[in-house]
């Protein structure tokens, strides 16, 4: 999953546990970092975990299912906080 965010030139924030936290258009503005970028790698993401679930039920395992929640508007991002955070 990550491959296809930085396929879209997105950029990961941090792990959380089993997920992930991305953004993109920032900290280099892209007009277009909504609907062609988050959205299409919403859809490739999708698209990837289908083919491994066939890879795995192919070998017997389990399917895998994720869900993925895609914000757009304005942000603050940076360093937020005291210094020694």
């Amino acid at each position: 999953m990550v491959r296809t965010i930085f396929t879209f030139r997105g950029t990961l924030d941090k792990f959380l546990g089993d997920g992930l936290m991305v953004y993109s258009g920032a900290p280099i503005t892209q007009a277009d970092h909504a609907e062609r970028r988050a959205v299409r790698w919403a859809q490739t993401m999708q698209d990837e975990l289908a083919h491994w679930n066939r890879e795995r039920t192919a070998r017997g395992e389990v399917e895998l299912e994720m869900g993925i929640g895609i914000h757009t508007g304005t942000v603050v991002l940076g360093s937020i906080g005291p210094r020694r955070r």
